[in-house]
């Protein structure tokens, strides 16, 4: 199916909508994050400036280093300790992004790989004794005493405070998750991919779908907020698109009986929120898996947001509305991942949403116009149209803007029914009761509005197959038979001449 111009205004259409809504109905939402008590993690940045750091692999730390701390500092107090020969605390914890970044900046190369004494320093940055606490370490090899690094790194976490260790792949693996106790919290790649390596980490440590510091609080904590959330944002989605739907076909915003879709929104909203979370909250060591856990709660969102609104859109099948709320869903995701990171979590989680409800609105707009197999044309005046998808499900014009699909001011309450149905539509003159069957560019002008058929590509050949049948079964004339003409100048001439 082609297409036009109209589908495309009217994507975009519901795709603002789609968009004003979300954003909309997340700002309350965002209110779950401000009121509800949070716990800030805690991390001690641990950089390995030895000698082998040469040869760029320094300036690749403190880069990844730097925006770690630009993301993170406002989730709790960071500090910074240098060890090459031995410890070189740099930064005392503190949120303060640019004295961390001055000290990241001053660090530099050293000699030997004293490990041992940098666990140790790290372990009196801290500047509390219990909650979520981490020593986050980087090294490119294996330390002077391994022993000696070993027995402090089991010291540190028998006091609560967790390692995650970042290194290339000439230190040891199995050495690294004896110090870190999990070979879930250690991360191995290879130079160029350092950046790479700190965002994994910094998903350990930070922890949740829709907030950063999440994973500081209690998993219920955690489900409340995020279903709560994505709940109001799905409410507020759910309402601008029924109500742009109206609109469109000039009725009232809401009518009799959308309440329902409403409740589904929120529902579906704190479903998606819920689902989402324990994705990915339950699988902290795979980054893959953590996307599929972001991506599906949005997806879900989305998916249960175009079901619902399958019941508001005449003729959109569930299972297409279902898809195209899917897809938007994902759109959404993408969008969310890419700006949280650069923006932070209060703008990227309405940058998420926004982006969420536009892609929703435009996708199923265009679900609705592409899988369509026919549909009515409403012009209301020079240059203003509407478009409705017609189907099983009939399409209703009158002026009774509650009962019918279509409003039509001075027409009866329910003046027309469209159908459509094997390929034929079918008009019922619901006054009269009178019924015909229609052909694409039929049009009937009733209450000021001019509906016009349009038949879509796979109703054609059934529409024609069937007017071939008709006239195969009308009985044809006699061979000898000619229509007479009273008057033979009617008739062409013969051989050249003229009758005179």
């Amino acid at each position: 199916m082609r297409i036009r111009p109209a589908d495309v205004w009217k994507a975009l259409l519901f795709g603002i909508a789609g968009l004003a809504g979300a954003v909309a109905g997340a700002l309350p939402g965002e209110f779950l994050f401000r009121v509800a008590p949070q716990e800030s993690v805690e991390v001690c940045l641990l950089l390995d400036c030895s000698g082998s750091m040469r040869r760029g692999k320094l300036e690749e730390v403190k880069a990844a280093a730097t925006r770690f701390v630009r993301e993170n500092a406002s989730r709790g107090p960071i500090s910074v300790v240098g060890f090459d020969s031995d410890a070189r605390p740099v930064a005392r914890a503190t949120t303060d992004v640019a004295e961390l970044e001055r000290a990241i900046a001053g660090l530099d190369i050293g000699f030997s790989t004293a490990m041992d004494r940098g666990l140790a320093a790290a372990e009196q940055e801290f500047t509390r004794v219990e909650g979520k606490r981490y020593v986050f370490v980087f090294t490119d090899g294996n330390p002077d005493s391994r022993d000696r690094t070993r027995r402090i790194a089991e010291s540190i976490r028998a006091q609560g405070i967790s390692i995650v260790a970042v290194a290339t792949f000439d230190a040891s693996a199995d050495y690294l998750d004896q110090l870190t106790g999990d070979p879930r919290l250690r991360f191995q790649v290879a130079q160029g991919d350092f950046g790479t390596a700190f965002e994994k980490a910094q998903g350990v440590i930070y922890k949740g779908l829709l907030e950063g510091s999440s994973g500081s609080a209690s998993r219920e904590e955690s489900l409340a907020r995020a279903g709560g959330w994505t709940a109001l944002l799905a409410l507020g989605l759910a309402a601008a698109l029924t109500a742009a739907q109206n609109r469109y076909l000039r009725r009232g915003a809401f009518r009799t009986g959308q309440l329902g879709l409403l409740i589904g929104g929120l529902v579906s909203g704190l479903a998606a929120g819920v689902v989402g979370q324990l994705l990915y909250a339950s699988v902290p060591d795979d980054q893959t898996l953590h996307l599929v856990g972001r991506i599906g709660g949005w997806v879900l969102l989305g998916g249960l947001t175009g079901l619902g609104m399958s019941y508001v859109v005449p003729n959109l099948r569930r299972l297409r509305g279902l898809a195209g709320g899917a897809f938007g869903g994902a759109a959404g995701a993408l969008g969310f991942l890419s700006a949280s990171p650069e923006v932070g979590d209060f703008a990227g989680r309405l940058i998420g949403a926004g982006t969420v409800g536009l892609a929703i609105g435009m996708m199923i707009a265009l679900v609705e116009a592409v899988f369509r197999q026919g549909w009515l044309e409403v012009v209301y005046g020079r240059n203003e149209s509407s478009t409705v998808s017609l189907g099983s499900q009939p399409v209703s014009v009158g002026s009774d803007a509650r009962a019918c699909t279509v409003y039509a001011a001075g027409a009866p309450p329910v003046a027309y029914r469209f159908t459509l149905e094997g390929g034929r539509v079918r008009l019922k003159d619901v006054p009269t009761g009178r019924e015909e069957i229609l052909k694409a560019g039929d049009r009937r002008t009733i209450g000021g509005v001019t509906l016009v058929v349009h038949a879509g590509e796979q109703a054609e050949p059934e529409r024609a197959t069937a007017t071939a049948r008709r006239n195969d079964d009308r009985p044809s004339a006699p061979p000898s038979t000619r229509p007479y003409s009273r008057d033979r100048r009617d008739e062409a001439p013969v051989s050249g001449r003229r009758d005179r």
